[in-house]
């Protein structure tokens, strides 16, 4: 599995107000955003979460170097 080196990337934390045009690629560590500015940003995967209304938590599963991630909704959790 590769890692980013922080130093390509602008490293940004969770901020509401921080508008996210893509996710560009994630590992099972960090997502890598397109800014709208054009510039890139490495969040931690906990703060991807944070971003998400309604969710709690992530599901993480790589294989083979393939990420998936699903979104647990918090009502699935408090069932």
């Amino acid at each position: 599995m590769q890692f980013a080196d922080c130093n390509e990337a602008e490293v940004v934390f969770a901020d509401p107000q921080t508008e996210v045009v893509e996710i560009l690629w994630m590992n099972d560590r960090e997502v890598h955003l397109l800014l709208p500015d054009g510039e890139e940003a490495v969040w931690p995967i906990g703060s991807l979460v944070s971003q998400l209304e309604g969710v709690d938590r992530l599901q993480i599963q790589v294989v083979d170097g393939d990420v998936t991630i699903v979104a647990v909704p918090i009502k699935a959790i408090t069932a």
